[in-house]
């Protein structure tokens, strides 16, 4: 769909064909009472920055699609990520400890993206999504801005990543 109005009609037709009145009649819910409403709406856009092409390009951006949010980048560069960051406005950026590790890219960490995403735009949450887990890692992306900090022991199933997310963000 490409407008939001694109998506309430198609929720009705959904409805419709899902016969979800014939449902509701079924357990006892007098038809009168059953509202058909077509609901649009834009998902949290959020931004991946991963060392990990399979965590960017299908683990987490997959499970997050699933889950309503609208995936505007992914990434393994800090300087990318700023520039994403700067040209689509996310919600939220999901980040690694480590981010791309070759000789000529001395400081790629989460920690120092947050402290840069957090200074162009302190109103996107970071969120740490890791292996690396150990208290001195959280302490520093805490310290640097970070909203929340997640083991990636929580990607599967997919809703859990959803739940740990969502319980993260409204902390």
């Amino acid at each position: 769909e490409r407008e939001l109005s694109d998506t309430a009609r198609a929720a009705l037709k959904q409805i419709e064909e899902k016969k979800y009145e014939a449902v509701f009649a079924a357990k006892g819910i007098n038809t009168e009472r059953i509202k058909k409403y077509g609901f649009a709406f834009q998902g949290k856009k959020v931004l991946i920055a991963d060392r990990a092409l399979m965590m960017r390009k299908s683990i987490v951006k997959g499970a997050l699609e699933s889950g309503g949010y609208e995936v505007v980048g992914a990434t393994d560069s800090i300087r990318e990520c700023l520039e994403l960051a700067q040209k689509f406005t996310p919600d939220i950026v999901i980040t690694e400890v480590i981010l791309r590790e070759t000789e000529s890219d001395t400081d790629q960490t989460g920690i120092t993206l947050t402290k840069a995403l957090r200074e162009q735009n302190p109103d996107i949450a970071v969120v740490f999504l890791s292996d690396m887990t150990q208290d001195s890692f959280r302490r520093l992306a805490f310290a640097a801005g970070a909203k929340g900090f997640l083991s990636k022991s929580v990607i599967h199933p997919s809703q859990k990543l959803l739940d740990e997310l969502e319980k993260t963000l409204n902390a």
